[in-house]
């Protein structure tokens, strides 16, 4: 036990206030937009952790510090929500436990740094009598890192690109993501669209 090291980490830890309009929540949190049960569009404030890929619904998810603020009026919901930094996706680099290889990847890969500090977003939900209508927008990056370009390096003696190492440049891409959703019921029949 003396090589043996401790992390202690929480899913979700947050405090919430509930003032006359609504409620506010800061802290680490599970968010959930968009209106279908499993993978949608617009549910992407959190990052997926890809060690539980099989897994359920936010069972995949990561917890994020943020505030979120919703606001309730009537048959309306409005919620704003803001992310300090950003959060990428857990993958498993090379993991032997994770019987999944994902080729290309590899540690000390270079990675552009994401300029903008914090993400934002704002969702509007509106109950009808049977229908439930969202409309979402998301300003912040990809939760998944893309390939920028390459890093080139030559031998200076032959300068052959036999010998060349290329050092490809990953990054996050700037992303806007407006999204509109749609649920309702047909008797026992759920029809939801995002």
């Amino acid at each position: 036990f003396s090589n043996t090291e401790y992390f202690l980490d929480t899913r979700e830890l947050y405090i919430n206030f509930y003032p006359p309009f609504g409620d506010i929540r800061i802290g680490k949190q599970i968010h959930s937009w968009g209106s279908l049960t499993n993978n949608n569009p617009t549910d992407n404030l959190n990052p997926i952790n890809y060690y539980y890929i099989f897994s359920r619904g936010t069972e995949r998810k990561e917890g994020v510090f943020s505030l979120a603020i919703d606001s309730y009026f009537g048959e309306n919901k409005l919620g704003l929500i803001l992310i300090p930094g950003h959060h990428s996706n857990i993958i498993p680099l090379n993991d032997n436990q994770l019987p999944i290889k994902i080729n290309g990847l590899r540690e000390g890969m270079h990675l552009k740094d994401v300029n903008v500090p914090h993400e934002y977003g704002i969702m509007f939900k509106r109950s009808f009598s049977d229908i439930d209508f969202t409309l979402s927008y998301l300003s912040g990056h990809d939760r998944t890192m893309s390939p920028f370009g390459a890093n080139v390096w030559v031998n200076s003696v032959d300068k052959s690109l036999e010998t060349a190492f290329i050092d490809t440049v990953l990054g996050f891409r700037d992303t806007d993501v407006y999204g509109i959703g749609m649920s309702s019921f047909i008797g026992n029949l759920s029809i939801r669209s995002e």
